[in-house]
């Protein structure tokens, strides 16, 4: 107990977040955690100071004995851990893959402090959740009790789009982020045959206006589009595209094409070669490798699709049994 009011009930943790994320409230439901997202739409100093003050009065107004938070933010993540010593809650953060500062470019000095607060919050965490062992392995390295577990396949019920264009429609997942070869695609698209539409999601005011500009005419960008409506468009394409630069990076949208049973063309690094590992064609993100990419993908669909449906039932089961390493882990936390 701290201070004068009795804990809340260890049955019903706080998930925070200040990033609405569809990981987080899948596994705070799994959890049964009380989902606590938190917004602002301040620039990223006073946002920080808002969220950060709010976060402190729902930790002193519930004073949990385990508190599950989402990183990034970082800065969440590192208010959490100074607040743990005074109301003495078990601490989950469920790490996001904001762990390669070599794939970042902001200056030296900002680098070091994020890589700081990056290794201390995860000595302090009681358990850091990670998606795959390249991130287990590193945050133990530091210190921590890492624990692998993906996301959670999805369940989406959108019926399809109707979609305008005759012909295969393929869907690139943007969100016009560093690590995304946005360039490549519009290049790749237009080494494409005819009859390949190529939907780029995403706020393409992102984009430099001449890129946006020269993209061809089988390039369609949806702007920032609601959850329903995406969840219908992926429902009616032929294949999705999920890309990054990043080598440790699960992408969400991969998830959501398997969930769909859609084939997908994804980045060729070992971590997602790994887990979805069936239904993939994979590209080195070069244009030239991407058209080739897209084009097997609608050539050999209906063989990838099936492909996607043993992945569907092989991600389920292994989501099953890590969870369930996972609930005894945080079981323990609780019980101690």
């Amino acid at each position: 107990m701290t201070g004068g009011k009795p804990r809340e009930d260890a049955a019903s943790p706080p998930w925070i977040t200040w990033e609405d994320h569809r990981r987080s409230r899948e596994l705070a439901a799994a959890f049964a955690c009380d989902y606590i997202p938190l917004a602002s739409n301040r620039g990223y100093a006073l946002r920080t100071l808002e969220l950060g003050w709010r976060t402190v009065r729902v930790l002193m107004k519930r004073k949990p004995r385990l508190l599950f938070i989402q990183n990034p933010s970082l800065m969440l993540a590192a208010l959490a851990c100074a607040m743990k010593p005074l109301l003495r809650y078990a601490l989950i953060v469920d790490r996001h893959s904001n762990f390669e500062l070599r794939t970042l470019t902001p200056p030296a000095p900002v680098r070091f402090v994020f890589d700081r607060l990056s290794r201390w919050t995860t000595r302090c965490a009681d358990l850091t959740i990670v998606t795959n062992e390249t991130l287990r392995v590193l945050a133990d390295s530091w210190g921590g009790r890492g624990i692998i577990l993906q996301d959670k396949l999805p369940t989406l019920g959108a019926a399809p789009a109707p979609l305008a264009r005759p012909g295969s429609h393929l869907v690139f997942v943007c969100t016009f982020s560093e690590d995304e070869p946005v360039a490549e695609v519009i290049e790749a698209a237009r080494r494409l045959p005819d009859g390949i539409t190529v939907h780029v999601t995403g706020n393409d005011r992102k984009l430099p206006a001449r890129l946006r500009e020269s993209a061809p005419d089988n390039v369609v960008f949806t702007g920032f589009i609601p959850d329903a409506d995406y969840q219908a468009l992926l429902a009616a394409c032929d294949g999705v595209i999920g890309l990054t630069t990043r080598p440790v990076t699960l992408l969400c949208c991969a998830y959501e094409a398997v969930s769909l049973g859609k084939p997908m063309v994804l980045s060729r690094h070992d971590d997602l070669m790994d887990y979805f590992r069936r239904g993939t064609v994979p590209t080195d993100n070069s244009a030239a490798d991407l058209a080739r990419a897209m084009v097997d993908l609608v050539q050999r669909r209906d063989e990838l699709e099936a492909e996607v449906a043993v992945l569907a039932e092989e991600l389920r089961a292994d989501w099953d049994a890590r969870f369930e390493i996972c609930r005894r882990r945080v079981a323990d936390l609780r019980s101690a």
